[in-house]
Protein backbone atom coordinates (compact mmCIF):
# COMPACT_ATOMS: atom_id res chain seq x y z
CA UNK A 1 0.00 0.00 0.00
CA UNK A 2 1.17 3.56 -1.02
CA UNK A 3 1.11 6.35 1.19
CA UNK A 4 2.30 9.30 -0.99
CA UNK A 5 3.44 9.72 -4.74
CA UNK A 6 5.07 12.82 -6.31
CA UNK A 7 5.32 13.46 -10.08
CA UNK A 8 8.53 15.43 -11.90
CA UNK A 9 9.60 15.66 -15.40
CA UNK A 10 8.39 12.19 -17.14
CA UNK A 11 8.57 10.41 -13.99
CA UNK A 12 6.72 9.13 -10.75
CA UNK A 13 7.92 8.41 -7.35
CA UNK A 14 5.26 6.76 -4.85
CA UNK A 15 6.23 5.45 -1.06
CA UNK A 16 4.77 2.39 0.76
CA UNK A 17 3.37 3.00 3.97
CA UNK A 18 6.45 0.72 5.27
CA UNK A 19 8.87 3.28 3.95
CA UNK A 20 9.63 1.56 0.80
CA UNK A 21 10.58 4.12 -2.32
CA UNK A 22 9.10 4.01 -5.93
CA UNK A 23 10.09 5.27 -9.03
CA UNK A 24 9.64 4.67 -12.77
CA UNK A 25 9.30 6.74 -16.15
CA UNK A 26 11.50 8.82 -17.85
CA UNK A 27 15.42 7.56 -16.58
CA UNK A 28 17.88 9.26 -19.17
CA UNK A 29 19.24 11.08 -16.58
CA UNK A 30 19.70 8.82 -13.79
CA UNK A 31 16.40 9.82 -12.09
CA UNK A 32 15.61 5.83 -11.84
CA UNK A 33 18.84 4.64 -9.97
CA UNK A 34 19.16 2.93 -13.31
CA UNK A 35 21.48 2.89 -16.44
CA UNK A 36 18.01 2.39 -18.06
CA UNK A 37 16.20 5.07 -19.91
CA UNK A 38 12.17 3.82 -19.43
CA UNK A 39 10.70 2.44 -16.71
CA UNK A 40 7.04 1.73 -17.63
CA UNK A 41 6.12 0.39 -14.05
CA UNK A 42 7.47 1.00 -10.48
CA UNK A 43 10.75 -0.41 -9.47
CA UNK A 44 12.12 -0.68 -6.00
CA UNK A 45 15.06 2.26 -5.05
CA UNK A 46 17.17 -0.79 -3.61
CA UNK A 47 20.05 1.61 -2.41
CA UNK A 48 17.03 2.93 -0.04
CA UNK A 49 15.50 0.07 1.28
CA UNK A 50 15.51 -0.50 4.99
CA UNK A 51 16.13 3.03 5.34
CA UNK A 52 12.47 4.48 6.10
CA UNK A 53 11.64 6.79 3.41
CA UNK A 54 9.12 9.79 4.66
CA UNK A 55 9.49 12.53 1.70
CA UNK A 56 10.45 12.58 -1.73
CA UNK A 57 10.64 15.42 -4.46
CA UNK A 58 10.77 15.22 -8.10
CA UNK A 59 12.50 17.25 -11.19
CA UNK A 60 15.24 16.88 -13.25
CA UNK A 61 16.49 15.30 -10.45
CA UNK A 62 14.97 12.89 -7.73
CA UNK A 63 15.44 13.17 -3.73
CA UNK A 64 14.26 11.68 -0.98
CA UNK A 65 13.90 12.10 3.03
CA UNK A 66 14.30 9.36 5.20
CA UNK A 67 13.03 9.00 9.00
CA UNK A 68 16.44 10.18 10.62
CA UNK A 69 15.85 13.43 8.61
CA UNK A 70 18.93 12.56 5.81
CA UNK A 71 18.34 14.22 2.29
CA UNK A 72 19.75 11.92 -0.46
CA UNK A 73 19.47 13.12 -4.37
CA UNK A 74 20.46 11.50 -7.71
CA UNK A 75 19.68 11.88 -11.27
CA UNK A 76 20.70 14.86 -13.40
CA UNK A 77 23.34 17.59 -11.57
CA UNK A 78 23.79 20.35 -13.88
CA UNK A 79 24.79 23.24 -12.44
CA UNK A 80 25.26 21.15 -9.18
CA UNK A 81 21.62 21.00 -8.63
CA UNK A 82 21.97 18.13 -6.54
CA UNK A 83 23.81 20.04 -4.00
CA UNK A 84 26.78 17.63 -3.40
CA UNK A 85 29.48 19.52 -3.90
CA UNK A 86 30.48 17.54 -7.38
CA UNK A 87 30.48 17.97 -11.06
CA UNK A 88 29.68 14.88 -11.96
CA UNK A 89 26.54 15.03 -14.55
CA UNK A 90 24.71 12.06 -14.13
CA UNK A 91 24.65 10.18 -10.18
CA UNK A 92 22.42 6.80 -10.51
CA UNK A 93 22.77 6.08 -6.99
CA UNK A 94 21.39 8.13 -3.84
CA UNK A 95 24.05 10.21 -2.31
CA UNK A 96 23.52 11.95 0.90
CA UNK A 97 23.57 15.96 0.90
CA UNK A 98 25.00 17.40 3.82
CA UNK A 99 22.28 19.77 5.88
CA UNK A 100 21.27 18.16 8.87
CA UNK A 101 17.34 17.67 9.90
CA UNK A 102 15.58 18.05 6.86
CA UNK A 103 11.36 18.67 6.74
CA UNK A 104 10.95 19.17 3.47
CA UNK A 105 12.64 19.52 -0.30
CA UNK A 106 11.85 20.51 -3.65
CA UNK A 107 13.07 20.00 -7.24
CA UNK A 108 12.82 22.73 -9.73
CA UNK A 109 14.18 22.87 -13.29
CA UNK A 110 18.17 23.17 -12.16
CA UNK A 111 17.86 23.97 -8.93
CA UNK A 112 16.96 22.20 -5.57
CA UNK A 113 15.49 23.67 -2.21
CA UNK A 114 15.36 22.09 1.39
CA UNK A 115 13.81 23.76 5.02
CA UNK A 116 15.40 22.33 8.02
CA UNK A 117 13.52 21.43 11.41
CA UNK A 118 14.95 24.48 12.72
CA UNK A 119 13.52 26.87 9.84
CA UNK A 120 16.50 27.31 7.90
CA UNK A 121 16.12 27.50 4.02
CA UNK A 122 19.15 26.03 1.72
CA UNK A 123 19.15 26.39 -1.62
CA UNK A 124 21.63 24.75 -4.95
CA UNK A 125 21.58 24.47 -8.01
CA UNK A 126 21.59 27.47 -11.02
CA UNK A 127 21.55 30.58 -9.19
CA UNK A 128 20.96 32.96 -12.86
CA UNK A 129 18.13 34.77 -12.06
CA UNK A 130 18.38 34.85 -8.30
CA UNK A 131 16.52 31.66 -7.82
CA UNK A 132 18.22 30.27 -4.91
CA UNK A 133 17.61 33.65 -2.93
CA UNK A 134 20.98 34.03 -1.99
CA UNK A 135 21.78 37.42 -3.65
CA UNK A 136 24.32 36.03 -5.74
CA UNK A 137 23.47 35.27 -9.59
CA UNK A 138 25.86 32.39 -10.45
CA UNK A 139 25.26 28.41 -9.47
CA UNK A 140 26.63 26.68 -6.37
CA UNK A 141 27.18 23.01 -5.99
CA UNK A 142 26.46 22.83 -2.42
CA UNK A 143 23.49 23.99 -0.47
CA UNK A 144 23.76 27.34 0.79
CA UNK A 145 21.61 29.06 3.52
CA UNK A 146 19.03 31.72 2.27
CA UNK A 147 19.44 34.61 4.62
CA UNK A 148 18.31 37.42 2.78
CA UNK A 149 15.15 37.37 4.57
CA UNK A 150 14.63 37.18 7.87
CA UNK A 151 11.94 34.74 8.90
CA UNK A 152 12.12 31.26 9.61
CA UNK A 153 10.75 29.19 6.16
CA UNK A 154 7.74 26.37 6.85
CA UNK A 155 7.36 25.50 2.98
CA UNK A 156 9.30 25.71 -0.10
CA UNK A 157 8.34 25.09 -3.89
CA UNK A 158 10.68 25.38 -6.73
CA UNK A 159 9.93 26.21 -10.66
CA UNK A 160 11.71 26.91 -13.57
CA UNK A 161 13.67 29.17 -12.29
CA UNK A 162 11.58 30.57 -9.15
CA UNK A 163 11.17 29.81 -5.66
CA UNK A 164 8.17 30.42 -3.35
CA UNK A 165 8.30 29.92 0.53
CA UNK A 166 5.92 30.59 3.01
CA UNK A 167 7.86 31.86 6.35
CA UNK A 168 6.55 30.86 9.88
CA UNK A 169 4.43 33.91 10.21
CA UNK A 170 2.54 33.11 7.34
CA UNK A 171 4.23 35.79 4.67
CA UNK A 172 4.64 34.41 1.31
CA UNK A 173 8.14 35.08 0.00
CA UNK A 174 9.07 34.62 -3.84
CA UNK A 175 12.47 35.33 -5.85
CA UNK A 176 14.03 34.42 -9.23
CA UNK A 177 13.26 35.05 -13.04
CA UNK A 178 10.17 37.62 -13.20
CA UNK A 179 8.07 37.32 -16.56
CA UNK A 180 4.23 36.98 -16.33
CA UNK A 181 4.10 38.30 -12.96
CA UNK A 182 5.09 35.11 -11.66
CA UNK A 183 6.21 36.73 -8.83
CA UNK A 184 3.28 38.88 -8.01
CA UNK A 185 2.49 42.67 -7.95
CA UNK A 186 5.60 44.79 -7.97
CA UNK A 187 8.18 42.22 -6.81
CA UNK A 188 6.74 42.32 -2.99
CA UNK A 189 6.18 39.71 -0.92
CA UNK A 190 2.34 38.97 -0.18
CA UNK A 191 0.74 38.30 2.58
Amino acid sequence: KMKKIYAGYNNSMSISVGGECFIWGDGQSGQLCKHITIADEPSLIEQLSGKEVIKGALGFNSCAVIIDTRLFMWGCNDNGKLGLDKDDQLLFKPEQVKIDQVKSVSCGYEHTAAITHNGELFTSGRGFYGQLGTGELMSSYEPKRVDSVDSKFVKVKCGLDQTVSIGKKGNVFIWGKSGYNLLGEANQHLK
